[in-house]
């Protein structure tokens, strides 16, 4: 038996007493949501942020609008879908829809798919089980109400997440959805600026990132449109993108269709199922949407009923000024 004097036990147990208080620390620091970590960094779990088409030469993306501030561009929205024949996903927040439910309706009757945006536009990085399932179950609810119909999918407001939340949103029978193409119209940007910055960042099965009550976003629509369909690209909603069964998420959180091992064929089947190869290394996306009051949390950008940039150089442009001519497309400045 080896025997330890008296002052090198001293020793041990004060440096054993340091480990612990050093790494309780750590513990409190990250809990209390420490600056080294963004808030959907902390996640393991990841929503679905674009999907790698099976068939290699085609190129499908799907058009996805926040509805959280106002409605004044809606009716305008749906008009220039209508006139393209394109079906989009408009993601509502429940207060919104109360507020709105003339413009929900009219979303619905013109055949669009309409997602859950939460009810209050709450951080659901930060919300106890509780509050989400009654920020999701509400928000349903509101929608259902108007329209008769139970949305399938769930965007977390501000594109902000845990691996709670995500695990809530799949209990409910929901699939988080993200975006890997943000237009940045919650900037205010340009209607210009908006198609640059949508085209450089689509690629095939890409969703994009828009909004309603934005400043430029109507005046954008149809040059973005042009623009993406003289790239090749064919419109789609975010149900009709995804996979729904036999897929794998990568760490940027693509979808990549798994081969039916039983009949040797590609499955696009309805269970919602899934195998997940997300790393850790995808938890580092920033957060790009804004959230909708200036209350919340200083590290996260903040929006009140009209966004202004916290970051980058905002256009104040009125909608219309000029145009550009962008690989052949004219558009509006």
């Amino acid at each position: 038996m080896r025997i330890i004097g008296f002052g090198k036990m001293k020793k041990r147990l004060a440096a054993l007493a340091a480990a612990a208080l050093l790494c309780t620390g750590g513990i409190v620091f990250f809990a209390r949501g420490g600056s080294a970590l963004p808030a959907q960094a902390k996640s393991d779990r990841i929503p679905i942020y674009s999907v790698e088409p099976s068939d290699s030469q085609a190129k499908p993306i799907a058009l996805t609008f926040n509805c959280a501030w106002d409605n004044g561009d809606v009716q305008t929205i749906l008009d220039i879908l209508k006139q393209n024949e394109i079906t989009a996903t408009f993601f509502l927040v429940g207060q919104w829809a109360e507020k709105y439910p003339d413009s929900v309706k009219a979303i619905s009757q013109a055949g669009h798919e309409i997602g859950n945006h939460s009810y209050s536009h709450a951080d659901f990085a930060t919300l106890e089980e509780k509050q989400l399932v009654e920020e999701i179950s509400k928000c349903s609810s509101a929608i259902e109400q108007i329209t008769g119909r139970v949305p399938e999918f769930m965007r977390p407001p501000s594109g902000s997440y845990s691996d709670a939340s995500i695990a809530v949103i799949e209990r409910m029978g929901m699939t988080p959805i993200q975006w890997d193409a943000d237009s940045l119209d919650w900037k205010s940007v340009s209607a210009r600026q908006i198609v640059k910055n949508v085209t450089k960042k689509a690629q095939p099965g890409s969703i994009v990132l828009l909004h309603c009550g934005a400043k430029n976003t109507a005046a954008a629509l149809p040059n973005l449109i042009a623009k993406l369909q003289k790239d090749g690209y064919t419109f789609t909603t975010v149900g009709k993108l995804i996979y729904r069964d036999n897929y794998s998420l990568d760490h940027a959180g693509r979808q990549h269709l798994q081969q039916d091992t039983a009949s040797g064929k590609d499955s696009k089947g309805s269970a919602s199922s899934r195998s997940s190869e997300s790393s850790k290394d995808s938890r580092s996306q920033s957060q790009s949407e804004p959230a909708l009051t200036p209350s919340s949390a200083s590290s996260k950008s903040s929006k009140p009923e009209k966004e202004s940039s916290s970051s980058g150089s905002t256009d104040e442009e009125d909608v219309v000024v000029s145009e550009e001519v962008i690989d052949g497309v004219v558009v509006a400045s």
